[in-house]
Parts: structure tokens; C-alpha cells; sequence
């Protein structure tokens, strides 16, 4: 019965749909927590970075866009300018994103008086997104999705009506979405030029229709030239650097990608299967409009990211378009089932529920998701990161990483991603095979590295390595030139957590001894070493104490502080400031000890490598280690 008080039942009903939808994703997506990709952190400190005045930049220096997100990190950015933590910001970003999804939806198939059996359609496709593990996980993970699901979902349920009605209507409301998704990702340029021509299609081949797709591409179309021209003008570039690192046209990214769309389809089953039971309504002129500008963007997405070889992301990253899309065409099926009939209505419920039942399943037992519930290491960047800052924010040394992320977002330090993704040589220098190996991080380049002469440099993850883990890494360590130059130290860094116990993170970092910024100083008399880099042996650790506010050496016993040092040759006294247990001093070249004691010691350099030797008590800190020499030895002595 259509009265004013029916009508406004439906409409809040349509709010209850909605809202307890975006609950049970809220509720979805809080047990992945804390999940935080490493790339989320990249854009995240472009966005910082912008808000401190310093430009859309990652680092000091050549400006090179490592970013594929432009609207994501702006965002964030407004966020940041009124006070959000940024990590915060982007969780509120990924939720409002996925929600604005499932709005999408349910406004889609808001009651319009034809059937009373609107909430089946609603209420299964919505619910199938927040049952979906690819949305729930990027709800948290700190990446652009989100905003490609909402204005995707929007765009799609802005257009249906016009597909529907078999003609053109107002352009604007559903090209602006679209248009936004252009700055979302370059690549969300596709679902303009793919819903144009379903649109194209559905109202048939004419001038008019043409003309129709033309108006709807046409705010999109500026928003990309003008990215484009921003890109030119700031950067210098045609493409995103993270494309020339990520994309490579090979049978090897074709076979990659195309698995990667396969399971996707198979881990969303619940999903799949009503998608394709939805075909059933293209007997209906009207339904099958409307599915076509469903499904064509459907499988031209799953096209594209065949091609360009799937993603590395836990979680499905790239299946978030897939299944918002799928929804909306399982919503099409339900709708055209309720509207057949009531018993069309009560199998349509009876099968959805099913499905969903299906999906809620898979996704439990899907290892992308279980992969994103478990990944926890990007968390360990911030004890070591705030630690770096703290002791090097005022000296601003170079670090050379590959978690670019994490590392260069909370230590705030001068960086240099070791993988290319931003930095601009690696991107334009591609190693032999690429495009055949691990998805974003095959380039590197040790030599390149090296000539950078980076005052810290970490390899693999936040904890660090001695081995490195891919081909930049391998090549540095291989280098003598590196081997002579670079000492590794572990330095500990540790968060407190009221009610846990402390998240204590060690990590190996090579420090080159004679950095003018952060390592070895040496003036014509003399030679000063910072306690820390002594903590280059097991058990030996760079620690921040507070009570001195620096970074000290933390020696203990049967855990010696070796280093290396050029003296020339001379008469030199050795004094080291420290507190804590009693420490001796051994001075050695080769085997023979030049001189073995406590602290100031005397001993005659002569002209070369010594090494300096701490053995600690029962637990010594070392806050600084400083020799003079007295007098030049003769050269006849």
C-alpha cells in the first residue's frame, strides 16, 4: 500500500539495512586490526610531509611521485590539518569508504513502489560487502580501496537508472564519482571508459547515446589531463614511479595475475555464484541494461589486473572492486527474482542467505585473510623508528631502507628506498629479468646504493638483516667498498603498552663508521667514536636512555664492543666516558695488544688498523669513546 506513512516505514527501514550492514563490517574489519600495509605508511608521510610545508615529496631532495593514491594522501592530509593522527586518519577514510559502499547499494534499491520485496536485494548485497574479506581488511589496512569501492559503488548506482530508462539523463552526479576515482588511482580512469561504453551499449549504438557517454566522461577526462599536467609540472614524469617498478608486460605477470583474479573469484564464492544465478534476469530487457554496466567494468577490472600481475598484498587488495561489483549484479538477480513473484521472493531469500551463508565461510578460511590477521611487521618500525629520530632527528643522516614505509614514517629521517619504488633512478634502471620475478621488489642496484654513501642502511624489515633480502641488498653486501666503510650496530627500541609487556624491537642496521653527520669525527689531533657503535657484537646494543636523553653503547659481560679504527702512527691516550661497572680497554694490531687497562690508556699507534676493544663489567654503557694523539712517533723510531 503506497500511503506517506508505508513510504516512510520503507525509507527507514532502507537506514536499518544500511546501518546494520556498515555494523557487521565495522565488526568484520576490528578483528583484523592491527593490521597496517607498509605502502599505507609511504602515503601517509607523502601526506605528513605535506602538511609540515615540505611539498608532496617522500624525502629531501629529487621530487619523485612514489605514490599511486594523489586523493587518498589529500585526504588524509585534511585530516592530519585538524588534528587526526594520520593512521587514524586513513582507518576513518577506510570506513567511511566501505560504508559509502554499502550505502550505495541499498540506495540503489531503495523502495520506488514497485515491489514490496526491495529488501532482499538490499539486504543480501550489502551485507555480501560486509561480509567480503578484501573489504574489511582494507577497511584497516591503510590504503586506497576504500575510496575505489565508495565512488565505484556510487558511479555504479548514480548510472543504473539511466541504463535502465534506455537513455541519457544528468551526467553530472555520476561523473563526479567517477572523476574522483581518477585521482583515487590512475588506473581508476578504466571504470570511466568501461561504464561509458556499457552505457553506450545498453542505449544502443547512436548519435545521441554518444553524445550521453561523452558528458559523463568529460569531468573525469579533465580531472586525469589535469593530474597528468600536475605530474609533468611537479615531477617531471608521464607515470607514476611506483608503475614503472610494479608493471611489466610478461607472460610471468599474465599467468601471476590471472591465478590471482582466479582465486579471488573462488574465495568469493558466495558472492560469485549469485553474480552468475543473476544472469538468469537478462530476459528482461530492462534488468539486462542495468547488468551490463554491472558486469562490463566487472570483467574489464578482472582483465586489468590479470595483466599487470595481481597484487602482493594480504587480503586480496585488487578483489575489492571485484566484490563490490559482484554485489551490485547479485543485487540485480535478487531484485528481478522478488519482483517475478512471492515464491520468486522466498527462494530468492532462501538462496541469498545461502550464499551468504557460503561466503561468510571462505572468507574465514581464506589464508589472504588469515595472512592479513597475522601480519603484524610493519608495527615493528615505530620503537625503532622513534628511536632513530630521537637520536639523529637534529643531524638528519641518510637512511637507506626497504621497508620504506614504516622506518622513514616514524623516524622522520632523509631515506633512500632501496626497491625504487620512490626514488627515481632505481624506477628508471630496470635490472635484467624484470618482470619475471617477486611482484615490487625486483629492482635494486648496490653500486647506486653505495654512491649514495647513506649514513644508516636496513635490509629487509624492521628487525634488520646481515644478509639482505633481495637483489640490491645481496649486491651491496657483496661490494668490499661496503664491507670496509660499514659497521652493523643493533639498536633497540622499545614501546610501552599500559597493562602488556613491552614491544621490544632489535634491529641490525650498517652505520657507515666515517659518517660526516652520525659517525666517527676526527679533527687534526684526535678521533671521537659515539659510544653506540661499539654495539656491532651479539649482545652489545645502541639504547636510548632517557635519564642521559642520548644514545649509549650497552655492553655486558661476554659481550665485547670491537671496533675497528685508521689511527696514524703516533703516541695516542685513549679515554672512554661511561658509567655503570668498571670496563677495560684492549688495544690491539693484529695479535699483538698495544696496550690492555682501564681507561685513560696510553699506547703507541703504529700507523694503521687497531682495534679498540671494550670488555665490559657486569653491565657497562658507553656514552663516548675519545683518543688524542700526544705526539707523532719519528719516523726513525
Amino acid at each position: 500500500m503506497d500511503t506517506p506513512q508505508a513510504r516512510r516505514i520503507e525509507r527507514w527501514l532502507c537506514v536499518a539495512v544500511a546501518v546494520a550492514a556498515i555494523g557487521a563490517l565495522i565488526w568484520h574489519a576490528s578483528r583484523i586490526l592491527p593490521f597496517l600495509a607498509d605502502d599505507a605508511l609511504i602515503s601517509l608521510r607523502y601526506a605528513e610531509r605535506l602538511v609540515e610545508g615540505k611539498g608532496l615529496t617522500w624525502t629531501d631532495g629529487e621530487r619523485v611521485e612514489g605514490y599511486s593514491n594523489l586523493l587518498w594522501i589529500l585526504a588524509a592530509a585534511a585530516l592530519r590539518v585538524v588534528g587526526i593522527d594520520l593512521i587514524l586518519a586513513a582507518r576513518l577514510l577506510g570506513g567511511l569508504g566501505m560504508g559509502a559502499a554499502i550505502a550505495a547499494l541499498v540506495w540503489a534499491h531503495r523502495p520506488r513502489g514497485r515491489s514490496a520485496g526491495w529488501t532482499l536485494p538490499a539486504t543480501i548485497g550489502a551485507l555480501g560487502i560486509a561480509a567480503s574479506g578484501p573489504i574489511a581488511v582494507w577497511v584497516v589496512g591503510g590504503l586506497e580501496q576504500a575510496a575505489v569501492a565508495g565512488l565505484l559503488a556510487w558511479a555504479i548506482a548514480l548510472v543504473l537508472p539511466m541504463a535502465e530508462s534506455g537513455r541519457p539523463g544528468r551526467m553530472l552526479p555520476a561523473s563526479i564519482p567517477l572523476a574522483l576515482a581518477c585521482l583515487a588511482r590512475p588506473d581508476g580512469a578504466l571504470f570511466t571508459a568501461v561504464v561509458a561504453a556499457a552505457l553506450v551499449l545498453a542505449w544502443g549504438i547512436s548519435t545521441r547515446s554518444i553524445a550521453g557517454a561523452l558528458r559523463l566522461c568529460a569531468l573525469p577526462a579533465a580531472t586525469y589531463l589535469g593530474q597528468l599536467a600536475f605530474r609533468l609540472a611537479y615531477y617531471g614524469d608521464w607515470v607514476p614511479n611506483p608503475a614503472r617498478v610494479k608493471v611489466a608486460f610478461t607472460s610471468v605477470r599474465l599467468i601471476g595475475g590471472a591465478t590471482y583474479v582466479g582465486w579471488a573469484y573462488l574465495w568469493l564464492s558466495g558472492l560469485t555464484i549469485l553474480g552468475l544465478l543473476s544472469l538468469a534476469a537478462l530476459v528482461d530487457a530492462r534488468r539486462r541494461r542495468r547488468i551490463l554496466v554491472i558486469a562490463l567494468p566487472l570483467v574489464a577490472w578482472s582483465a586489468y589486473v590479470s595483466v599487470v600481475g595481481g597484487d602482493i598484498f594480504p587480503g586480496r587488495r585488487h578483489a575489492v572492486p571485484i566484490a563490490v561489483l559482484l554485489a551490485f549484479l547479485a543485487a540485480e538477480g535478487l531484485a528481478w527474482a522478488a519482483e517475478r513473484s512471492r515464491g520468486w521472493a522466498i527462494g530468492g531469500w532462501a538462496v541469498g542467505l545461502t550464499c551468504l551463508g557460503v561466503l561468510v565461510f571462505a572468507q574465514g578460511k581464506d589464508p589472504e585473510n588469515q595472512r592479513a590477521k597475522d601480519e603484524r611487521w610493519e608495527w615493528g618500525g615505530e620503537p625503532i623508528g622513534l628511536v632513530l629520530r630521537k637520536a639523529f632527528e637534529e643531524k638528519q643522516p641518510l637512511m637507506a631502507v626497504d621497508p620504506a614505509g614504516c622506518l622513514p614514517y616514524w623516524s622522520r629521517l632523509p631515506s633512500l628506498d632501496m626497491l625504487g619504488l620512490n626514488d627515481r633512478w632505481l624506477a628508471m634502471h630496470p635490472p635484467p629479468g624484470a618482470g619475471t620475478g617477486h611482484l615490487a621488489h625486483e629492482f635494486g642496484d648496490g653500486k647506486y646504493v653505495y654512491s649514495r654513501k647513506p649514513d644508516l642502511v636496513l635490509f629487509c624489515s624492521p628487525w634488520g638483516s646481515d644478509r639482505g633480502c633481495f637483489r640490491g641488498d645481496r649486491e651491496l653486501l657483496a661490494l668490499p667498498e661496503f664491507r670496509r666503510d660499514y659497521r652493523m650496530v643493533t639498536f633497540e627500541g622499545k614501546k610501552t603498552i599500559p597493562g602488556k609487556e613491552p614491544f621490544i624491537v632489535r634491529s641490525k642496521i650498517f652505520v657507515r663508521k666515517e659518517s660526516e653527520t652520525i659517525g666517527i669525527r676526527r679533527d687534526g689531533g684526535g678521533v671521537t667514536v659515539p659510544g653506540w657503535m661499539f654495539a656491532g657484537t651479539d649482545g652489545s646494543l645502541a639504547v636510548w636512555v632517557d635519564a642521559e636523553s642520548r644514545l649509549v653503547g650497552r655492553l655486558l659481560r661476554d659481550a665485547h664492543g670491537l671496533l675497528p679504527l685508521e689511527l696514524p702512527r703516533g703516541a695516542w691516550t685513549l679515554t672512554v666516558d661511561a658509567y655503570g661497572d668498571d670496563a677495560t680497554v684492549e688495544v690491539r694490531r693484529g695479535k699483538q695488544v698495544l696496550a690492555r687497562g682501564p681507561a685513560p690508556l696510553t699506547f703507541d699507534a703504529p700507523g694503521g688498523t687497531v682495534d679498540v676493544e671494550i670488555l665490559p663489567g657486569e653491565k657497562t654503557l658507553v656514552r663516548e669513546v675519545s683518543l688524542r694523539r700526544t705526539q707523532p712517533v719519528s719516523a726513525g723510531d
